[in-house]
């Protein structure tokens, strides 16, 4: 199998899979306690999967450390190792335990270990164009994204 065909096979997993967990939301909305499992679940499943694509493409990307492009598929699959660790501790406390997540707890200290590898990474990526994509429009870029997060934040705590 080439290699474009086995994009088109992970893209049609990708979909299929995506369907898949949409059809059971929907089919299972009167089930709370179905749901809330489900949801856990997806979460893990989707974080290691997600992980796994990462590791691939860093296992694709690999040629010495010293290369800017394998350190950064490094940082982007460390992270990645963090969140999907996070969540799988969240998941077993919820569903192994049976017990509501404490605050902080130890999937806090996974997802909050897995920013600054990401921040890192997508820093030196971009760091990789600075002499293509002015300083201006990468700065433009961020703080449109701050005022975003920001709004959706203050929007989620408001309750609005």
């Amino acid at each position: 199998m080439s290699g474009r065909e086995a994009l088109y096979v992970g893209y049609g997993v990708a979909a299929s899979a995506s369907l898949a967990v949409f059809l059971l939301y929907v089919i299972l909305q009167g089930s709370k306690e179905v749901i809330a499992t489900a949801s856990n679940v997806i979460f893990v499943v989707v974080a290691w999967a997600s992980t796994a694509v990462a590791l691939w493409c860093s296992s694709r990307y690999w040629v010495e450390p010293r290369l800017r492009f394998s350190t950064i598929w490094l940082l982007i699959s460390a992270s990645m190792v963090l969140d999907a660790l996070g969540e799988t501790v969240w998941a077993w406390y919820v569903l192994v335990l049976g017990m509501e997540v404490p605050y902080p707890s130890v999937a806090d200290v996974f997802y909050l270990l897995s920013y600054p590898p990401i921040i890192l990474g997508l820093y030196l990526y971009v760091e990789m164009f600075k002499e293509v994509v002015p300083r201006k429009r990468v700065a433009r870029v961020v703080a449109a994204g701050l005022v975003i997060s920001y709004f959706t934040i203050i929007g989620y705590i408001s309750g609005g």
